[in-house]
C-alpha cells in the first residue's frame, strides 16, 4: 500500500446468514483507482454552460489539455439552460489524463466533469 493512495473497492453487501437485521460487506476486489480508471474509462466528459464559453475559457482548457496528455478522449457537453438544449461534441484528437492536477483546474473553471465507461 501507498500512503495517501486512492483505492477502488468492489464488494457485496448482504444480510448475515444467521441475523437478517445485521449486514456484512464482503470485499471482492481492491485496486488503485488510477488503474481502474485506465481499464474502465473511455471518455472524459466536460459539461459546460454555453454562457461560460469565451476565448479565455477555451484557451485555459487547451492549456490544461496540453499539460495533461493521456488516453482518455474528451467529450464536451455544451448546455443552454435557457432554451433547455444539450449538445454532445466528442473530440477526435484531444486525449487527456484525468489526474488530480487537471481536475483541480477544472474545478477552478467551475465546469462539471465525469468519466464515461467503455
Amino acid at each position: 500500500m501507498i500512503e495517501g493512495a486512492t483505492l477502488y473497492i468492489e464488494g457485496k453487501s448482504q444480510a448475515r446468514r444467521w441475523d437478517p437485521n445485521d449486514f456484512e460487506f464482503s470485499i471482492k476486489r481492491i485496486d488503485f483507482l488510477s488503474k481502474i480508471r485506465e481499464k474502465l474509462a473511455k471518455y472524459f466528459e466536460i459539461k459546460v454552460d454555453l454562457s461560460k464559453i469565451n476565448t479565455h475559457f477555451i484557451d485555459q482548457l487547451f492549456v490544461v489539455f496540453e499539460e495533461n496528455p493521456g488516453d482518455l478522449f474528451v467529450k464536451f457537453k455544451v448546455t443552454d439552460p435557457i432554451n433547455n438544449i444539450e449538445i454532445d461534441m466528442p473530440s477526435q484528437r484531444v486525449k487527456v489524463n484525468a489526474d488530480k492536477k487537471m481536475l483541480d483546474v477544472l474545478d477552478r473553471l467551475e465546469v462539471e466533469y465525469k468519466l464515461i465507461q467503455k
